[in-house]
């Protein structure tokens, strides 16, 4: 079975979970070459009743879900999107999401948004969000494009100064 066949079996088994998963076997393959390190942002808050699990939710943050330390010590932030759409609606990004990436782009620090289009793995920065100039959508054409590795490995990190 080829790269593109895999990849989107394994997309479409779940839209959103398997492309944050694909992303963290990504950061697990990068820091097995020594390029990072990374953790998961993602806080599960879990209320129980005596010893009975009776919910589990996300804890609402302030950051984006992934974040890692590059060899050279740059820091970087991002976060995941998905969309069956032909362009990425901005209204997607939450308020904090959007926060977060001003702040991090005003320190100079490397922070984005990975996007799932139906043609494939985009990478938008900050200026083009806030730029309320131009249509609320983000096409393909207007985000950089992000290559796949060998099998499931998504290479977010080429480019990463282009912006």
């Amino acid at each position: 079975m080829g790269v593109n066949r895999a990849y989107r079996n394994y997309l479409n088994q779940k839209q959103g979970d398997g492309f944050e998963e694909m992303i963290q076997n990504s950061m697990y393959m990068y820091t097995q070459m020594g390029i990072m390190s990374w953790q998961n942002n993602q806080k599960v808050i879990v209320e129980r009743t005596g010893k009975k699990i009776t919910g589990a939710y996300f804890k609402a943050k302030s950051i984006l879900d992934f974040s890692c330390l590059l060899d050279d010590l740059t820091y970087v932030e991002f976060d995941a999107k998905t969309t069956e759409k032909p362009r990425f609606p901005l209204q997607n990004i939450l308020e904090h999401q959007e926060k977060r990436l001003g702040e991090l782009h005003a320190k100079g620090v490397p922070s984005f948004l990975i996007i799932q289009l139906p043609c494939g793995l985009y990478r938008l920065g900050y200026p083009r969000i806030i730029d309320r100039s131009k249509p609320r959508t983000v096409g393909a054409d207007e985000m950089y494009k992000i290559g796949m590795g060998y099998g499931l490995t998504i290479k977010y990190l080429d480019g990463i100064g282009r912006w």
